[in-house]
């Protein structure tokens, strides 16, 4: 099955067809074939060239393993810590299985995010150990702990990167999946309900003001339900501008 047949389809989708065919180009990565071609003689990829040239397709599972990499290496991670996680993310959850699916870390948490459970790769960022969780605790870690320590990487926009279809989950649960994925996601705060139900989400930032493009009064009113602290320096003018934001 190709990708292209599975887009926005997920009730036709073949989960056995969308794990066991090698279906992926190096396209689909978003890499060039050099930079491919240098992790693989570094050992942190297979080797997806034959002998005779010519580049081979791969799996899924592959595919996402990759675009992980890809984004810690966004991040300035190196090759040799990479290659560490490899061991742990690629190890079998079962000795000797042959099922798709449990054959490695990542299997069942990708699984189930196809499935309409959201799991987030969760590294310190030694990246000398990690964990998938699942939404609710991703909240109660955002609400309740200093996590300026960690990575956190949503295998869901993973899938959106390669259009690989999911079942949604409710708004508050999506934008909180969007602002993870904006840079500066260590100023939000989370509030939840007894089940883990997202309850109210704030965001913290910092303004650049600039007097002669906008107004402080046109600045204030350009977003509801917020608080704005204003600092000024001995001379009145403005040093910084500290917005709380509440996101419906």
């Amino acid at each position: 099955m190709s990708k292209q047949k599975c887009e926005n389809d997920l009730d036709k989708f073949d989960l056995e067809t969308l794990f066991t065919e090698t279906t992926f180009s190096i396209k689909d990565t978003g890499l060039s074939y050099k930079t491919i071609s240098d992790w693989s003689k570094k050992e942190l990829l297979s080797d997806f060239q034959s002998d005779k040239g010519k580049w081979h397709k791969f799996l899924f599972i592959d595919l996402v393993e990759v675009l992980i990499y890809k984004e810690l290496r966004d991040m300035g991670v190196s090759i040799a810590k990479l290659k560490k996680l490899k061991k742990s993310l690629t190890k079998p959850i079962c000795q000797n299985t042959e099922n798709f699916i449990t054959s490695t870390m990542l299997g069942v948490p990708l699984l189930s995010c196809v499935l309409g459970v959201d799991y987030f790769l969760i590294l310190n960022k030694n990246i000398d150990s990690f964990a998938f969780e699942r939404i609710e605790r991703i909240t109660k870690v955002l609400s309740s702990a200093d996590y300026s320590h960690l990575v956190i990487i949503s295998l869901r926009r993973l899938l959106d990167k390669i259009k690989i279809p999911y079942k949604k989950d409710d708004e508050k649960f999506i934008k909180l999946i969007e602002l993870l994925s904006e840079e500066g996601f260590k100023d939000l705060k989370v509030t939840i309900e007894e089940w883990g139900n997202i309850k109210t989400i704030e965001e913290t930032s910092y303004l650049k003001y600039d007097s002669s493009k906008k107004s402080l009064i046109d600045l204030i009113k350009s977003e509801k339900n917020q608080n704005i602290t204003i600092n000024t320096n001995s001379d009145g003018k403005i040093t910084s501008i500290k917005r709380n934001r509440k996101i419906k």
